[in-house]
């Protein structure tokens, strides 16, 4: 294409977005006007969000685990580890993974586990993560509708442990289980919950990608296989 007629294509679209009237502000999506009266309604509806999520998550792929305390959670972990002959972990070291010391039932099991506590050096904690065999996470809040973990970026958080890993392990409270993304805007970011996370990762089971000829190819841009570990 001419330079001449290269500027006047662009000259054309500047002053036509110049002119144009700004769109209106959107608000964020939200029936409810409060977290409590989200997370109220959840737990008025906790039966069936948690029976919706499990139907909804096994759907795409993913796989259910009901866990009732610590102990439990360490049982399902290690019976994940031998499904795939797992001997390397990355970790969380936040939330729900630093509450139970994931990583002294896996050392005990001649596991090696790396956490993220902050004392790696840059990149270092990616490089572990790309080369172990299970990535485990904790999950901020999960949506029934579709089956999907919501991770919420921050310290100890990293988004390695659940991209890089072939295999992605989440531990998720079961009184974090939302209807959809109404109930999840009213609940981060919202009046009076402070500021949003640096990042929000939405995981709706495994890596799944398609070429032209739409041929499903799962695990090449992220985990072949996902698993949540419910958790009264």
């Amino acid at each position: 294409m001419p330079e001449a007629s290269r500027e006047h294509i662009l000259a054309t679209i500047r002053n036509s977005l110049g002119s144009a009237p700004r769109p209106a502000a959107v608000s964020l999506p939200g029936a409810r006007s409060s977290s409590r009266e989200v997370m109220a309604a959840c737990e008025r509806d906790r039966a069936e969000l948690l029976e919706q999520f499990s139907c909804e998550f096994t759907k795409v792929r993913g796989h259910v685990h009901l866990a009732s305390d610590h102990k439990s959670i360490g049982e399902c972990l290690l019976a994940i580890a031998s499904k795939y002959s797992a001997r390397r972990f990355v970790s969380w070291r936040a939330g729900e993974c630093e509450s139970w010391d994931p990583g002294g039932i896996l050392q005990r099991a001649g596991i090696t586990i790396v956490e993220d506590v902050g004392g790696l050096k840059s990149g270092e904690f990616v490089r572990e993560a790309a080369n172990a065999d299970i990535g485990l996470s904790g999950t901020d809040y999960a949506l029934s509708d579709t089956g999907t973990l919501v991770l919420l970026g921050g310290i100890g958080r990293p988004r390695s442990a659940s991209l890089l890993p072939p295999v992605h392990v989440a531990v998720l409270r079961k009184d974090r289980v939302i209807h959809g993304l109404d109930d999840l805007f009213a609940l981060v970011g919202g009046p009076g919950n402070g500021s949003l996370p640096s990042t929000i990762t939405f995981i709706t089971g495994p890596s799944r990608t398609a070429d032209i000829e739409l041929t499903l190819v799962v695990g090449v841009h992220g985990p072949h296989h996902l698993h949540v570990i419910l958790v009264d």
